[in-house]
């Protein structure tokens, strides 16, 4: 089970097209679902260099915005299924 913050991730690469980018990240730079605040941010910062490695700043922004949109379709997903 990946953390929320790796899960957004994750799905973002995934709808974009970079799927074994995204695997790589969910296999090797794990978040620890228990992870406080300086953890989450310790790991956002390494992953954002790993993007920045393989893509454009205009392709990291896209990818961040859809970070954002996953957790508002998770949250529509929860509030239509009444949780």
């Amino acid at each position: 089970m990946l953390h929320p913050e790796a899960e957004k991730l994750h799905s973002s690469l995934m709808d974009n097209g970079y799927d074994s980018l995204a695997n790589k990240i969910a296999q090797e730079m794990r978040l620890s679902l228990d992870a406080d605040a300086a953890a989450r941010e310790k790991w956002m910062h390494i992953t954002l260099g790993e993007l920045e490695r393989y893509m454009d700043e205009e392709t990291v922004k896209k990818i961040r915005k859809g970070c954002v949109f996953a957790k508002r379709r998770n949250q529509n997903t929860r509030i239509q299924r009444g949780l």
